[in-house]
């Protein structure tokens, strides 16, 4: 996802925000209850900075967080 004009620290919080919305739902199916979670890596872009660069950060921090124990969001 990508979210234009904010800060990292703005891109964070949303990130944190939708990734603790996801853990909180439950839902149910066929009688059995499951509940989700998400990895997030957040990183920012300038006009220096190209897109490519951005996706390797992301992806980066991504893994970063999978492997610090999963259902987190990582920014550096």
């Amino acid at each position: 996802m990508a979210v234009c004009d904010c800060s990292e620290p703005e891109a964070f919080t949303l990130a944190e925000s939708i990734r603790q919305r996801v853990e909180e739902y439950e839902f149910v199916y066929l009688d059995q209850k499951f509940r989700m979670t998400m990895s997030f890596g957040v990183a920012t872009m300038n006009e220096t900075t190209s897109l490519r660069e951005a996706i390797t950060l992301a992806d980066n921090r991504l893994y970063s967080a999978k492997r610090a124990g999963r259902n987190r969001t990582h920014r550096s």
